[in-house]
């Protein structure tokens, strides 16, 4: 999904532990491991298609440990970034 969208998908290493700790505690196996980060990224999933601007969603453990949105890491609309180019060129 994410790289369909051309959206780079990480996690952290503490994040993955934090998902393999919570997976443990429900004794669920592979299955809760898929369950759990379905659950983190269902709202940021349907948030993301109509964000052109995003180019990485970072998970982290404060992601997991207490349900914090997903970091979305934008890049500058091209317009902004010509807009910048021109002030620097006339100072």
């Amino acid at each position: 999904f994410f790289s369909f969208d051309g959206i780079e998908l990480v996690f952290s290493d503490e994040a993955l532990t934090a998902i393999a700790d919570r997976a443990l505690e429900r004794e669920t196996g592979a299955r809760g491991l898929r369950s759990i980060i379905e659950d983190i990224l269902l709202e940021v999933q349907f948030e993301l298609p109509s964000r052109r601007d995003v180019k990485k969603c970072v998970v982290t453990k404060e992601t997991v440990a207490r349900g914090l949105a997903p970091t979305l890491v934008t890049e500058a609309a091209p317009d902004e970034d010509e807009q910048q180019d021109g002030r620097a060129a006339s100072a």
